[in-house]
This record gives structure tokens, C-alpha cells and sequence, in this order.
């Protein structure tokens, strides 16, 4: 069935058939069944196993059984043409019942020197897979498979032990997927992928809460080029039908070719190189790289829509007070630049038509903030007459001004700027007006809010990201979008995520 599906390569798994590994027989009869077998590809075994994996001699585990084992699933592995064995190392318990690293790490290497030599000896390497933290199942992390691997590897002068990086038992454990990734760096030789919720259930990729986002840009970051082997429990009727394992396939194939939708907008522009909200700003900004703008709009004393951010002009030009005090015509005539820098002295304030005008027929998605209420409708007309394609989002901390959106035209997309946590009456009041996004501040989110809002069908979009740390923080979020003052050092990032898609 697996040969008729998608997949091109499988893992052979030993551990379902361990019992048979001690049969005087087998390997003749696995001999026998080779021709069966060599119809599909194995690139991976895993190796047999016992449960709990302890090396605490309390648990009465017949050790030598599983070496002997262990060792008969290297050799016929090789006749697979396998390159890659999955084995679990132990661990040793202190007299509370802890994880004793350096005790571990010592007798890890007592145990892996027998199967390193005959891996190493018919050229296949051992993957040593990291465990979990559930009680009674307390397997190395992967700062000791770090370790092992390094002496090993030193040892032999050659590449004979890697990591296999297990997702489901890394997030049981609750570990940054992404963190452990850099770390790992290229000894990560094989990956198991499966999901949960805490416990090792090995759910299908989705099924629980790991941030395939971040494990995704993890492996990109190494340049992994290894296997992305699924471990999972499938029904026994998924098994007879090659349309139910092809859903597997294009499941792994939706981690792998992830696409980054992460909109960089240049907030008011560049506006950490040139003065907010100006022309010279957004010009700016998209040369940096930005793929979208953020602006603010207010309205005149004589009705016209400017972009300008402050509630008082006096930090942000040579006038004093506010928008509403002025005609257009009026705050033509003042320096909305060399507040900033000299250089940019007499750059004008933008009326809002003017900046459709020009901008919108641009391939760029655009964030346009509403600081007061009243005006929504002139706002929609503008848009209206000037846009070129759906990438326009009204945005605001005032949630009147959206419910007014909403009430002049519900197709318009509507984006909630919050101070508070993302919880469920924010989700309560965003489906009420039928919000496309949430947009929460860098500094107070985290996944599980941003898993709240995904789950309830809003997209995501950060503001406050004032530096690059936050940036960087938010980045491996499932975001649709964040505000940069600095647009250029997002493209950076982005392009160092994306550079081996």
C-alpha cells in the first residue's frame, strides 16, 4: 500500500516485531522476505526498545536480551541498504527518582559502544532519539545526546552517531522546538514527526501544539537535509487504503513547504531613518524591503484625511496643537521634517488621497490606522476609488470606529489594535464585528494567545515591536504580519529563514 502512496522512502520498525528478533530462525526467513521488502525504500530502522528506559537495575529489565536484539537489527538493516538506525539510549535516576545527566551520559557510553562498532563497521549511522519528561519515562534531552554524539564522533574520527530529534517527546517535555533545533545544529541526522498535547499520544501533525512555524524555520536555519520520518498510530483501516496515507503525505508536505505570510510592514514608513508618516519615509521603506505600509489617519478642521500619528502636532513638526485645529491648506505651510534631521527639513504633511494615489497601485499590503471616530466613511471612499487589489486592512484601537466599519460595509477587513492579552472576551467582540485580524502588542503575546485567536479563524498581526529581540521573538509565531520601524532588519530575517526553502 505505502509503495502505491505518495511517500518514496519508509522506516523499518523493528520495535513491532522485537519478539521475533529472538526466534533462532528469523533471519533466515527475514532473508526469504527480502525481494517482499526491497519494493520499498527504507533510508531508516528504529531499533527495538524497552519501556520504562531505565538503567536503575530496580526495574529488572533483561538488558541483554535487548542488546542482543539491538545488534541483530544493525545487521539486518544493512541488508536493507538502511543508512540511518534509530536507537534510545537510558538513563540512571539519583535517589530522588532524578535525571542524573552526568551519570547518564557515563553509561550511555558503556551501552553505545557495542552497537557504534558494528553501525560503524557496515557503514550505517545511529540516530540516538531524545525522550520525554512523563513520569515513570524520564529519557536523556538533548543536551546529553549532544555530548554523546561529540565523543563518539571524535573518537571514531568520522560521523558514526547523529540525533534523532523527536517533536511529540521535545514538546511533552515542553522545549523549544526551535532552540533545540540551533542547538542540535548538523549532528541532526533523523527526525520523528508527530503531534500532542502534552502527552506522547503521536498525533497526526496539527493534532496538538507544536509550532510547526518554528520547527519548520528550525531545520531551515541548521540547512537540514536528513529524513522527516512520521511516527504515527494509524487505524488499521488508514492501512488498507492508499488515499488515507496520501492524506499523511500532504500533511508532512504542508510543514515542508511552508510559506512565510508574514507581511513586513514599514510602520508609518522607515521611520526609524526618516521622519514618520512622510513620503520620504514610506519611499524609504519599501526600498528596504518592506512588502507593506502602516499609516495613521486623523481628519482636518475643513474635513480632509491626513496621515499623521500623534494626538498634538508639537513633538512632530513646528506647529503646535492638534490635526483638527488646522485646515489642510494651513498645515501645508509647516515642517513636518527636521523635527527628525535637518536634511529633511520642509517635508510636507500627506493628505490621504494623495498617498492612495501614489501607493496603492503598488504590489503592498496596507495597515491603515484610524486614531479618531466619525470619518470612517470618507476613509472607505478613498480606498474604494483608488485600490487596485484586496490588501487593505482598517485598523484601529478604537473599537467603535471598527463596529462603524463594519456596519458601513462588512466586506471591508477589519483589524483590532489591543493593549490587553488576547482572551476570550477580546474573541467574543471580535467575532461580533467580524474581525480579519487581532492585532496584540509584542511584548504581552505569546502561542498559546496567538493559538487562541487561530483557532477562533482570526489572523495575527504584532505591533510594539521596538527592537530586534522582540522582533525575532514574534517572527517564529504563526503571524500574518508585524510593524517594524526598521523594515530592512525584518528582510533580513525573513531572508535568512527563507533562504533554503
Amino acid at each position: 500500500m505505502i509503495s502505491r502512496s505518495k511517500f518514496n522512502n519508509a522506516n523499518f520498525n523493528f520495535c513491532e516485531i522485537q519478539e521475533l528478533l529472538d526466534e533462532p530462525n528469523f533471519e533466515k526467513q527475514f532473508d526469504e522476505a527480502i525481494p517482499q521488502l526491497n519494493k520499498l525504500k527504507y533510508t531508516v530502522a528504529h531499533a527495538p526498545i524497552h519501556w520504562p528506559f531505565f538503567f536503575n537495575t530496580y526495574y529488572d529489565l533483561d538488558w541483554q536480551k535487548l542488546e542482543n536484539r539491538i545488534e541483530k537489527s544493525i545487521y539486518l538493516s544493512s541488508k536493507l541498504n538502511v543508512k540511518n538506525i534509530v536507537i534510545h539510549i537510558g538513563t540512571v535516576l539519583d535517589e530522588n527518582g532524578d535525571y542524573d545527566e552526568e551519570k547518564s551520559y557515563e553509561k550511555n557510553i558503556e551501552y553505545l559502544d557495542r552497537f557504534v562498532k558494528i553501525s560503524s563497521e557496515l557503514n550505517i549511522k545511529i540516530a540516538i532519539e531524545n525522550g520525554t519528561n512523563m513520569e515513570k519515562d524520564t529519557t536523556p534531552y538533548p543536551d546529553e545526546l549532544i555530548k554523546l554524539v561529540d565523543y563518539f564522533n571524535s573518537k571514531y574520527k568520522k560521523e558514526v552517531l547523529g540525533i534523532c530529534l523527536d517533536f511529540g517527546h521535545a514538546n511533552v517535555k515542553k522545549l523549544n522546538i526551535y532552540n533545540e533545533l540551533i542547538k542540535i545544529g548538523d549532528r541532526l541526522i533523523v527526525t520523528h514527526i508527530h503531534d500532542n498535547y502534552g502527552t506522547d499520544t503521536h498525533n497526526f501533525p496539527y493534532q496538538g501544539t507544536i509550532n510547526w512555524k518554528d520547527a519548520y524555520k528550525g531545520l531551515v536555519d541548521i540547512n537540514y537535509n536528513g529524513e522527516l520520518t512520521l511516527e504515527l498510530r494509524y487505524k488499521e483501516y488508514q492501512l488498507k487504503n492508499e488515499d488515507e496515507i496520501n492524506l499523511t503525505y500532504d500533511i508532512l508536505n504542508k510543514i515542508t513547504s511552508y510559506e512565510d505570510k508574514c507581511v513586513n510592514y514599514a510602520h508609518r514608513g522607515a521611520s526609524s531613518y526618516a521622519p514618520e508618516n512622510t513620503i520620504k519615509s514610506y519611499d524609504l521603506g519599501i526600498e528596504m524591503g518592506a512588502t507593506g505600509i502602516e499609516l495613521d489617519l486623523q481628519r482636518t478642521k475643513d474635513g480632509k484625511i491626513v496621515v499623521f500619528h500623534d494626538d498634538k502636532l508639537d513633538n512632530k513638526s513646528n506647529c503646535k496643537g492638534k490635526i483638527e485645529d488646522y485646515t489642510y491648506a494651513e498645515l501645508l505651510k509647516y515642517d513636518f521634517g527636521s523635527w527628525f534631521d535637518e536634511k529633511y527639513k520642509n517635508e510636507k504633511i500627506v493628505l490621504f488621497e494623495d498617498f492612495a494615489k501614489k501607493y496603492f497601485d503598488k504590489n503592498l499590503t496596507f495597515a491603515i490606522e484610524l486614531k479618531g471616530i466619525g470619518f470612517e466613511q470618507e476613509v472607505i471612499d478613498i480606498i474604494n476609488k483608488y485600490k487596485k487589489h484586496n490588501s487593505y486592512y482598517i485598523t484601529s484601537f478604537k473599537y467603535e470606529a471598527l463596529k462603524n466599519i463594519y456596519n458601513i460595509d462588512k466586506n471591508i477587513k477589519k483589524s483590532w489594535l489591543i493593549q490587553t492579552k488576547i482572551n476570550n472576551e477580546v474573541i467574543e467582540k471580535a467575532n461580533e464585528i467580524e474581525l480579519s485580524q487581532i492585532c496584540p502588542s509584542a511584548e504581552i503575546v505569546d502561542e498559546e494567545q496567538i493559538k487562541l485567536a487561530n483557532d477562533n479563524g482570526f489572523g495575527i498581526r504584532i505591533w510594539g515591536v521596538l527592537n530586534t529581540d522582540l522582533m525575532e521573538k514574534v517572527y517564529r509565531y504563526n503571524i500574518e504580519g508585524m510593524t517594524v520601524n526598521f523594515p530592512d532588519k525584518l528582510k533580513d530575517l525573513k531572508d535568512g529563514a527563507n533562504c533554503n526553502e
